[in-house]
Formats: structure tokens, C-alpha cells, sequence
């Protein structure tokens, strides 16, 4: 029989709820790509996905990256991974149908605040993204219309570059504003077009060319993972900069100085871990009872 209006409410949340949990289980993966790897090393602070799965969270961690994950946990951290449209481990969140998506745009107009002000401020990096999802799509033409102009400021007011397995030359229309960076120049509609297993090699290859141009031939000096790659002046240096980081660790005054940021920086450039001792914050002192209150 014919379900009832009352009844169509919750038999259709029912439907979702247990296509969202078969989903969770089909794209559960403990091993992630070699493209999530090579992403995971870029110096690069914030990571906007649209993926529900964990597989770049668990590429970057491998890579020592300290982080949070958005809209999940609140802390101090300034390196993040915001997800769009749900993460696994939370089913329920998982994002699947247009009416899900718009149900849920009072709860995630915080998350498109956070892609609004990346688009305005950072040039992004597009990677396995068809710029076809309709929430970024709304987001960017909230951007695009306050970020108006002539067309002297419109180098200037490009989102990012886009990646792409193929050469789609009518986004160029669609996204004027994106610029694209293809791993085959021939139009994929074409007979000359590589095929995509193709293409993915070639992307691979292009992330890590980016990822050597941007790191820093230092970073290695006190990452314990290069211990064993060192000559002998290498060494000399590595052993005189650990006996800095054990003279930081024990001295929180230190730590406490204006100038210590700067000098967190470099240690960080070199590879110093984050969670190193060094590079902890100095527990506050209460005022002692004589005198401290006055």
C-alpha cells in the first residue's frame, strides 16, 4: 500500500539513515594513495574536501602534521582539515542527496565562511575536484559577487588552479575565475586523449615536482626520521641544534620570551616535531601567597 504523508517523513529518513551507514562501511580504508602522500607534504595550512573519507587525515598525520578537524574539534591548532559534506566515522553527517545538502545549510553556513574567506584571501589548490559540486558553486558566487572589479583586477581575483586528469576546455567559460592545469593538453573528447590511469601517473609525478620545489633543502636536519642519512658535518650541526632543543625544554622562561616564536619558527623549519618539549607552551605561574596579590 501507498505510505501515508505522515508516514513518508520517517520512512524516507530511514532510507538515508541506512544508505549513509552502507556508505561509511563500502569507503572504509586504512591505506591511502600515493596523490594523498604527496599532498600530505606540502607546507600548505588549511585542506577543504568534499571526501567523507579519512584517507588524506591519515596521509597527513603520517607526514608529523599536528591538526584539527572541522567542524569536529574546537582548539588551537591553526592547521586544519574542514569537511564539507560529512566525515565517516560520523554517518549520520555524510552528505548524499540535494535535499540533505540544502537541509543542512543553516547548520554548515559556518563551513562555506571558512571557503568564502580562503577563496577571497588564498590562492587554492584544486585536486580531484570537478567543480561540480552545487554548495561550492553557491559559495563562489557569493565570492564573485563581492569581489567585483574591472577587468584590470580580474588576474587578480583568481580562486586557485585546478588540477585535472583531462583538458575540459568549456570550464574555462564555466570558471574564468580557476585557472587549469591539465595532465593531458589533448581535448578529452579527442582520439589522442591518454587515458586516465594515464593521467593519474602524470599527476603523481607533477605533485611530486611541486613537493620538491617546496620544501627547504634544512627540513630534514631535526626530523628523527633522516637520522641516518647524515654525513659527517650534517651530524656536527644536527647534535649542536638537539643540545638548543634539550636547553629550550628545560628553561619555560625561555619559552615565554617575546622573541620565542620566531625561534619556534625556524626550530620547526628544521624540522623540529611539534610536539617536542622544545616547543611547548610554559605553564602559567600563579603569584605566589607573599606579595604576588599585592
Amino acid at each position: 500500500p501507498a505510505l501515508s504523508t505522515g508516514a513518508a517523513g520517517p520512512a524516507m529518513k530511514a532510507g538515508e539513515a541506512a544508505l549513509q551507514r552502507l556508505v561509511a562501511e563500502e569507503l572504509s580504508a586504512e591505506l591511502h594513495s600515493l596523490a594523498h602522500g604527496l599532498l600530505a607534504g606540502l607546507p600548505v595550512e588549511a585542506v577543504v574536501t568534499t571526501n567523507y573519507d579519512e584517507l588524506f587525515e591519515a596521509a597527513w598525520r603520517g607526514a608529523a602534521s599536528d591538526f584539527k578537524v572541522l567542524p569536529y574539534e574546537a582548539d588551537a591548532r591553526s592547521r586544519f582539515v574542514l569537511k564539507l559534506h560529512g566525515d565517516l566515522r560520523r554517518p549520520q553527517d555524510i552528505v548524499l542527496t540535494r535535499a540533505q545538502l540544502s537541509g543542512a545549510r543553516e547548520q554548515r553556513a559556518a563551513l562555506s565562511g571558512v571557503v568564502q574567506g580562503l577563496l577571497m584571501t588564498k590562492h587554492l589548490c584544486f585536486v580531484g575536484f570537478s567543480l561540480q559540486d552545487p554548495n561550492f558553486s553557491e559559495v563562489a558566487e557569493t565570492v564573485r559577487a563581492t569581489l567585483t572589479g574591472d577587468s584590470s583586477t580580474a588576474s587578480r581575483n583568481l580562486f586557485g588552479s585546478l588540477l585535472s586528469l583531462h583538458n575540459r576546455p568549456f570550464l574555462a567559460e564555466l570558471w574564468p575565475d580557476v585557472q587549469q592545469v591539465p595532465m593531458d593538453m589533448a581535448d578529452a573528447s579527442g582520439p589522442d586523449r591518454l587515458s586516465s590511469a594515464q593521467c593519474a601517473r602524470r599527476l603523481d609525478i607533477f605533485l611530486d615536482k611541486v613537493s620538491l620545489d617546496a620544501s627547504t633543502p634544512t627540513r630534514h636536519l631535526l626530523d628523527p626520521n633522516f637520522s641516518g642519512v647524515f654525513d659527517k658535518q650534517q651530524r656536527e650541526l644536527r647534535e649542536a641544534l638537539l643540545l638548543f632543543e634539550a636547553e629550550l625544554a628545560s628553561r619555560p622562561d625561555a619559552r615565554a620570551a617575546a622573541g620565542f616564536e620566531a625561534v619556534s619558527a625556524l626550530l620547526r623549519g628544521l624540522g623540529l616535531p611539534a610536539d617536542s618539549p622544545a616547543l611547548a607552551e610554559p605553564d602559567v605561574l600563579q603569584p605566589d601567597e607573599e606579595g604576588g596579590n599585592g
